[in-house]
């Protein structure tokens, strides 16, 4: 059984950069088996555009930024970058609108060499009060990276807010949360990083952070996302890469056994194409922990730049023939601290399979027989955004959106923003970030078809599918285009709706 506390349900995304001493990225004879095999698996994912792909497989400036550095780091790769710098160049204005997407772009441009001092001062501009560029601690230490990438010099206050928010066991935590046990290696480890490019080094800070990192590391060497939030614990890739990068960021020798026992668990994680899998339960090739991880398949922290233009030609090698293996689910249950309730079997698997967290929320009751929408006997289980039922035959997710619409008052009706797309069969259109995200996040099948306008409620654009809420909050969740799904299910269940 896998046990979770309450933790951040952000994708993490890898943020490296250019700044002020540069390590040079590997010429391409340095290059090991394993490296060489992700860079060339990466570099078979570009779109014709110089785009890499998202989740849904189109071109994405988030995506493209990562891939950017990865290849930067690696090295022979000149003319993808190029490529996917011009599609940057392309979206800029759009993608830096948010701290995140700036930074993300900042970061990216500095690897590859191109001045980005205009995008400097959209970060500088938005600070929310002086120099917290973000009160989430992710995006404000991303933000203090891209500014050291850029050749900036970083203010103190900017120090001071991520030394006041370390938790007492040496973390940090997303959302900048200090209690005890809600902090996480991706935050930790790149705080670290960030610290080191303001000049915090060899300080009981940056001791107890690289102790809370060594114990987040399993006997496997992997590290997992968050201590203690899964029983038993997963190390995933990500989170060990990040790891790598911060501990020699501060010095830790590259012959330290962490360091060597990390590289075989994230070597773990390789499968026969080259690209990286999660984790060992999620351990198809996915293009975000392959950026992330070949930085750190080759000891490159935190700033990443460009190497020697005169590298020699790659030599090819053959590629790792140990694939990862799949993990089957089986009948195990998943139980959640924070709502003191677990998800078991075939609604594990659904729940898994279709966006978990992020979409369908925490458990909030567990099984039990009840009926759907219209009065069959089922079994019935009600999630933070969803009410799952299953009928004998399969799980689905019912439309309980409709009961949802009068919940939040509608103050009035928007005028839409951005492009607009009537789905066939819906009387509503969908624009904006609300559009990219349900097209993205998927669509009709998982968030359902719109059955309100956009309306504004409490100084927020709301607007209601079959199956979610969408809620616009700006600069909250850039990589999935700050919309945040409501809690409907947990709403209407408030609200003895079912």
């Amino acid at each position: 059984m896998r046990r979770f506390t309450i933790r951040s349900t952000f994708v993490v995304i890898m943020l490296l950069m250019a700044a002020l001493v540069a390590i040079p990225a590997a010429s391409a004879n340095e290059l090991d088996s394993e490296a060489l095999d992700a860079r060339d698996w990466l570099i078979s994912q570009q779109l014709d555009d110089g785009s890499f792909p998202g989740f849904d497989g189109e071109g994405d400036p988030g995506a493209t930024t990562d891939a950017i550095v990865a290849m930067v780091a690696a090295g022979d790769a000149d003319d993808e970058i190029e490529a996917a710098r011009d599609y940057l160049d392309d979206v800029a204005d759009e993608y830096s609108a948010t701290q995140g997407g700036a930074a993300k772009l900042l970061l990216a441009y500095s690897a590859a060499g191109v001045d980005g001092s205009d995008i400097v001062d959209l970060i500088v501009d938005r600070e929310i009060e002086d120099s917290v560029y973000d009160e989430q601690i992710f995006i404000h230490a991303t933000a203090i990276l891209a500014l050291a990438s850029a050749g900036e010099t970083i203010p103190d206050p900017a120090v001071d807010f991520l030394l006041e928010t370390q938790i007492e066991d040496g973390s940090w935590a997303f959302t900048g949360d200090t209690d005890l046990g809600m902090g996480d290696t991706n935050t930790t480890a790149m705080v670290i990083q960030a610290l080191i490019q303001a000049g915090i080094e060899n300080s009981e800070v940056i001791d107890s952070a690289i102790d809370y990192l060594e114990s987040a590391q399993l006997d496997d060497g992997s590290f997992v996302y968050a201590i203690d939030a899964e029983d038993p614990p997963l190390g995933d890739s990500n989170s060990t890469a990040l790891s790598i990068q911060a501990m020699i960021a501060v010095g830790v020798d590259e012959d330290d056994e962490r360091i060597v026992a990390a590289h075989e668990a994230l070597r773990g994680f390789q499968n026969e194409s080259g690209a990286l899998g999660y984790r060992e339960d999620m351990p198809d090739d996915n293009a975000l922990s392959t950026a992330q991880g070949l930085p750190a398949m080759l000891n490159n922290p935190l700033p990443v730049v460009a190497g020697d233009e005169e590298a020699v030609e790659q030599v090819e090698t053959e590629a790792d023939d140990e694939a990862s293996e799949d993990v089957a689910v089986g009948d195990t249950c998943d139980h959640f601290d924070v709502t003191e309730e677990s998800i078991c079997h075939g609604f594990g698997d659904y729940w898994w399979a279709n966006g978990g967290l992020a979409i369908f929320g925490y458990p909030l009751t567990g099984e039990f027989d009840g009926s759907d929408a219209d009065g069959n006997d089922v079994v019935v289980q009600h999630f933070e955004r969803a009410k799952f039922v299953y009928d004998g035959d399969q799980v689905w997710h019912e439309a309980i959106g409709y009961d949802a619409i009068d919940i939040l008052p509608q103050t009035e009706i928007l005028d839409p923003v951005g492009p607009c797309d009537q789905p066939d069969g819906a009387d509503y259109a969908v624009c904006g970030a609300f559009l990219t995200y349900w097209n993205e996040f998927g669509g009709a099948e998982i968030l359902g078809m719109p059955i309100t306008d956009q309306f504004g409620s409490d100084g927020m654009a709301i607007q209601v599918f079959e199956y979610a809420r969408f809620e616009y909050h700006p600069d909250e969740w850039p990589e999935r285009h700050d919309v945040l799904l409501g809690r409907i299910g947990a709403e209407v269940l408030e609200h003895g709706e079912e």
